[in-house]
């Protein structure tokens, strides 16, 4: 794909505020990873909120498969949300705001298989910044364009896949797609800044990664403002979960759960038995009336 290009990434003149950005970001993932030891609760409930992501591909790394399931995801009709964009010319959000003409339509599938496969060779690569990656495969995913509705919402969606991968788990609570919803002008003024030339791999993209460095930022500190207005110092909602566990006679079920712990949430419950599988507990068959067991 054009970023990943020969030569591409390497020609790229970073400028400083990029640098400091990218560190100040490593600086916010240190403070979350502590908050994943002193705000179980708070984070669990906020997890509870959004929609369970479709997990990457064992080896981290998207799929064409992934691509169009993930965009399917979008959609009540899964089967017309994974169809490859049909139709030439701009689509999506951006269209209207932005002067750039996708790749033809028959183009779509190979640049899309061509765009994992070149992110698969650049993310193992130690001499690379991660989060400049993921901001150049957000980019050439917009460039191509690959849906005919839904492409700008699920190149959010696999920003927030690809950084939860790599250790941002911020996009676990707070979708990058709903902080570029605030932040749109701006994202047009940067795609179309670093698209110009993309068809002959020319293009620069230091305006984007600023905006997606940025849009990272926002999320971060949008994540903190949620934890700060959340109260502390009370009796933790996970805690009374992981004590029924330890006390329910087994098997037990969710129902069984949710009796003794009134005041928790169903997804709440959900969300702490997803934590524990495999750990502290054991799923006994499927379906509704599935029961558990401690390990």
């Amino acid at each position: 794909m054009k970023s990943f290009a020969p030569g591409v990434l390497e020609r790229q003149r970073i400028p400083m505020s990029i640098v400091r950005a990218v560190g100040r970001l490593g600086e916010m993932k240190g403070r979350h990873a502590l908050h994943g030891h002193t705000r179980v609760d708070a984070l669990l409930a906020l997890a509870a909120e959004r929609p369970t992501a479709r997990p990457l591909p064992h080896d981290g790394v998207p799929t064409p498969a992934y691509v169009s399931q993930l965009h399917g995801d979008l959609y009540d009709d899964a089967q017309a949300g994974e169809r490859w964009r049909a139709g030439d010319g701009p689509t999506g959000m951006l269209a209207a705001a932005v002067q750039f003409r996708p790749p033809a339509a028959s183009q779509v599938e190979e640049l899309v298989a061509g765009l994992c496969a070149a992110y698969r060779g650049r993310v193992g690569d130690d001499r690379a910044e991660l989060l400049l990656i993921v901001g150049a495969f957000v980019l050439d995913f917009l460039c191509v364009s690959p849906f005919d509705d839904g492409s700008f919402q699920a190149a959010w969606l696999l920003a927030d896949s690809l950084l939860r991968d790599a250790g941002y788990d911020v996009t676990r609570y707070v979708a990058l797609g709903s902080v570029v919803e605030e932040t749109l002008p701006a994202c047009g003024v940067a795609f179309e800044a670093s698209a110009k030339g993309w068809d002959a791999a020319w293009h620069d993209l230091t305006p984007w990664w600023g905006y997606f460095l940025a849009t990272l930022t926002r999320a971060h500190e949008e994540l903190e403002a949620r934890l700060e207005a959340m109260p502390q110092g009370r009796v933790l909602k996970s805690d009374a979960v992981r004590k029924a566990i330890e006390e329910l006679p087994a098997p037990f079920s969710i129902s069984d759960l949710e009796h003794a712990c009134p005041d928790v949430s169903r997804p709440l419950i959900r969300r702490m038995m997803n934590e524990l599988k495999g750990s502290r507990i054991r799923l006994l068959g499927r379906g509704p009336r599935a029961r558990w067991e401690r390990m």
